[in-house]
């Protein structure tokens, strides 16, 4: 989501920093965008420099299964340019800014600090029908291999399939899943 929410502002004229603790995610925008887009290592030092300026600030953290720290503090969205704008894609893992909250498309900002702040979780939701055939595009090949090799063999024979199965007849069969939620783990395969 952040690369492409730096390509739309880049598209519409903005003037584009990206943030990112990957050296190699930072050098392939670099080389998408023909060097137009500045990238920074994410620091506790460049969020404090970068924030000052932000016209729109764009929060797109995600660590697969766990809740999303805060890398934007409240004392940075103090010192922000009033009016600027965050928009927080994390909110749905908990929201990398502090001062986020998750919003809603009816009431979609709030001003806090005299920044406006986006948090609409599940953000797809807005384009619903694009959104739809994405996820068909992806789920239908797993789907169709079920349906052919039927269970359990199909996830037997599917890292891809074990992986992305979080919870299985009624199991949380995701150690982080299970950890956020206070369940009971259960490996996959003794379900079986």
């Amino acid at each position: 989501m952040g690369s492409t929410a730096a390509k739309s502002f880049l598209g519409a004229g903005a003037h584009v920093i990206v943030m990112d603790n990957n050296l190699d995610r930072l050098r392939r925008i670099e080389s998408q965008s023909y060097k137009m887009v500045s990238t920074a290592i994410s620091s506790p030092y460049n969020i404090d420099r970068y924030t000052r300026f932000a016209d729109v600030l764009v929060g797109a953290v995600f660590i697969h299964g766990q809740r999303t720290p805060h890398l934007v503090y409240e004392n940075h969205v103090k010192n922000m340019k009033k009016g600027a704008l965050i928009m927080d894609i994390s909110i749905d893992q908990g929201g990398c800014v502090e001062t986020s909250r998750p919003t809603t498309h009816r009431d979609q900002v709030f001003v806090k600090h005299g920044v406006l702040h986006y948090c609409v979780p599940n953000m797809p939701a807005a384009v619903a029908r694009t959104a739809s055939h994405a996820l068909n595009n992806v789920v239908l090949p797993y789907l169709l291999r079920v349906s052919r090799e039927g269970k359990p063999q199909a996830w037997l024979n599917s890292t891809e399939l074990q992986t992305g199965t979080y919870l299985y007849q009624g199991y949380c069969t995701d150690k982080n899943i299970a950890a956020i939620f206070n369940m009971e783990f259960n490996e996959l395969k003794k379900l079986f």
